[in-house]
């Protein structure tokens, strides 16, 4: 394997950089050489997770630009996605289309970025171009540089179902949905979850249309999942697309993979509570929530009378006056943690989460139910994945965020023993996927085979 060089490009987003990296971590521990590309966007957001310890002689980061000036690239920095009391997020402080339209632009950077690792003598020749699908346009380059291609998806293999499904000229019923995922649940009312909104966003829908196009074209499309999470969305997906399951890539990647500053500070604090009685409450690296919502999520919590861990990023002075008064002896509230060590630990019950894939996955590995209150993107895919096909959680209840459905589903959760109980078969499912006999393990190594028998054929 150390003949093999490939080459990483994540889109500069949090939840996008850190998976990518942690895959990075896992080629890098196979034997081949990994050269990390970022942008100046995305490189001021993850400062630990780019500026390492050097302890890996065969893994090296290289930044390239992004188009975006200084000034604006300082406020894309606090890029947060907001959200109303009736859990609707606003997209429009979103830096995504921004980043979109600028990294294209600099198409002619990454070219000569690429073309020069191929000549380079510091590492073997470059293999083949790792890409985020959020980037299509990058095919092209792969193409001129005669470089195998392959594609990073960064949420469920059933969210990528679903989008081919619904791009498709014959659009899929409702019948055809619950057979195709095994979701007798599925109804009606939670139908537009999956075939996105009807993609009545004609820009949304020419995004996706790009990406799959472009998808089909890739040498393979790589998932953060494994078989026994999504076997029936990735067996649909392999007579369409070359999918290929090689995840959790949290599990055995080492290194620091956290995209925030975190702080370990609430271990101690962990440790001191009883087995299973800690609710884990993060909503994610963009998601802040308007004080109307944080004031009812906050009063469910204390309601609740549970013990809780609280990551809150936008700051404290919108909870409700004495809140933290009031739950001082039971709560601790953090800016930011290392999730995934909190999910592993024994202290913690259930986990209310916006479902973004990360934290499912995370959450799965760690065995930890989930309360669900999804807000936009797969979010509400990966909530009725939770629900009603793993059975280890349960939504929110409900078109706005109330403080007595909020309590509810916390004392649900934590008191449901079946919700543990399956949560910790998928957890070693999980583990057993990436052990050396597992189903994700060989999917990487034949993988990695195929290029040192084949070269970038």
């Amino acid at each position: 394997m150390e003949d093999l060089h490939f080459a990483l490009f994540p889109f500069p987003e949090q939840g996008h950089i850190a998976p990518m990296y942690q895959l990075a971590l896992h080629l890098v521990s196979r034997g081949a050489h990994v050269t990390f590309i970022n942008t100046e966007t995305g490189h001021q957001r993850p400062r630990q997770l780019l500026d390492p310890p050097n302890q890996h002689n065969t893994l090296k980061h290289l930044c390239i630009t992004d188009g975006i000036s200084t000034q604006r690239r300082a406020s894309l920095r606090h890029d947060v996605i907001v959200s109303d009391a009736n859990g609707v997020a606003d997209l429009s402080y979103s830096s995504m289309p921004i980043l979109l339209r600028s990294l294209e632009g600099q198409a002619s950077f990454l070219e000569e970025l690429l073309d020069d690792l191929k000549g380079s003598r510091d590492y073997p020749p470059l293999s083949c171009l790792i890409i985020d699908a959020f980037m299509p346009w990058t095919a092209a380059i792969s193409q001129k540089l005669q470089l195998p291609w392959i594609v990073f998806w960064t949420t469920s293999a059933t969210r990528l179902h679903y989008t081919v499904q619904t791009l498709e000229p014959n659009e899929t019923d409702l019948e055809q949905l619950k057979e195709m995922e095994n979701i007798p649940t599925l109804t009606s009312a939670s139908l537009p979850v999956f075939d996105l909104l009807k993609l009545q966003n004609p820009d949304r829908r020419q995004l996706l249309v790009e990406r799959v196009e472009a998808m089909k074209k890739a040498h393979s499309i790589l998932l953060n999942t494994f078989d026994a999470l999504e076997e029936e969305a990735i067996k649909g997906l392999q007579t369409k697309l070359p999918v290929m399951s090689l995840g959790p890539f949290c599990i055995g990647a080492g290194g620091n993979t956290e995209a925030l500053d975190a702080d370990d500070e609430c271990m101690p604090w962990l440790d001191r509570q009883t087995s299973g009685s800690v609710l884990y409450i993060s909503f994610g690296s963009k998601l802040i929530l308007q004080k109307d919502a944080l004031e009812q999520l906050a009063l469910g919590v204390e309601s609740s009378e549970v013990t809780f861990l609280w990551t809150i990023r936008g700051g404290v002075e919108d909870l409700p006056e004495g809140f933290l008064e009031r739950t001082k002896g039971r709560s601790k509230v953090m800016p930011w943690v290392s999730q995934g060590k909190v999910l592993k630990h024994r202290a913690i019950g259930a986990f209310l989460t916006h479902c973004g894939w990360n934290s499912i996955i995370e959450a799965i590995v760690g065995g930890v139910p989930m309360i669900c209150l999804p807000f936009f993107a797969d979010q509400p895919t990966n909530k009725i994945l939770v629900e009603s096909k793993w059975r280890i959680g349960r939504g929110i209840e409900g078109s706005k965020i109330a403080a007595e459905c909020i309590r509810q589903a916390i004392q649900d959760v934590m008191s449901n023993s079946n919700f543990k109980r399956e949560a910790s078969l998928l957890s070693s499912l999980a583990s057993s996927a990436m052990s050396p006999e597992g189903s994700s393990y060989q999917n990487l190594n034949f993988l990695l085979e195929k290029f040192c028998n084949h070269g970038t054929k």
